[in-house]
């Protein structure tokens, strides 16, 4: 009889245990409501409002990354370059890649553009955008696409 008295008793300690845990946990749940740093609705400025220098909202786009090694090969195999770099304030380089093709008449059409986000510290690189039929300002900028010496673009 000893032995069922023990095991009785170990249950009972698990069961007071168990429901300890379940009250503290709705304790805890119920303690302060809950909050969000992102609202459910974004705050649109008004037409005539003045930028406060915030932003309404934010999209979750779920970029694909890999090691940079990998990503840069792969869009260079495929015929992309380098084209343009630049460095944000927290140190991730983002680089603009471009692929053209020769036309008939002798000039190089871009055809693709893709922006990638590289973590130097990290060596990750992440593909924000690829696009296709890819326009620029003339009115801006003047853009002549050449081949490097011995390379097709």
């Amino acid at each position: 009889m000893k032995k069922k008295d023990k095991l009785s008793d170990v249950w009972s300690v698990y069961l007071v245990i168990a429901m300890l845990t379940i009250l503290v946990a709705v304790g805890v749940a119920n303690a302060t409501p809950p909050t969000s740093r992102i609202l459910a609705e974004p705050e649109w400025l008004q037409p005539g409002e003045t930028d406060d220098g915030k932003y309404a909202m934010m999209i979750n786009k779920g970029l694909l990354c890999d090691k940079d090694s990998v990503i840069f090969t792969r869009f260079v195999t495929e015929g992309y370059r380098r084209a343009f770099r630049g460095v944000n304030m927290s140190g991730m380089h983002t680089y603009i890649l471009i692929k053209s093709e020769q036309r008939t008449d002798g000039q190089w059409h871009m055809q693709k553009i893709l922006i990638l986000e590289v973590d130097t510290i990290s060596k990750v690189a992440c593909v924000v955008s690829e696009n296709v039929q890819p326009e620029f300002n003339g009115n801006f900028m003047y853009l002549e696409l050449y081949p490097i010496p011995g390379e097709n673009l």
